[in-house]
């Protein structure tokens, strides 16, 4: 509930591309989503501005991510 959707689509965005660009491997897209989740607070979203920033938030903490992760 929240903003946790608006926060995994983008994550998984994140992970996905990381994925298809070798930064990270198929089992990790689950462990870079999972991290990221566990980062992040659900909070009441009450217009298209806060989803515009929730999405923007959750896709720099995704990309912040994915340069810490090694691929494996």
């Amino acid at each position: 509930g929240g903003s946790f959707t608006i926060e995994l689509n983008a994550i998984n965005e994140i992970a996905v591309d990381a994925f298809l660009n070798k930064k990270i491997s198929f089992i990790q897209i689950s462990q870079l989503i999972e991290t990221a989740l566990n980062q992040v607070k659900s909070i009441n979203v009450s217009s298209i501005e806060d989803v515009l920033e929730i999405d923007k938030n959750a896709r720099v903490a995704g990309e912040n991510l994915v340069k810490g992760f090694r691929f494996a």
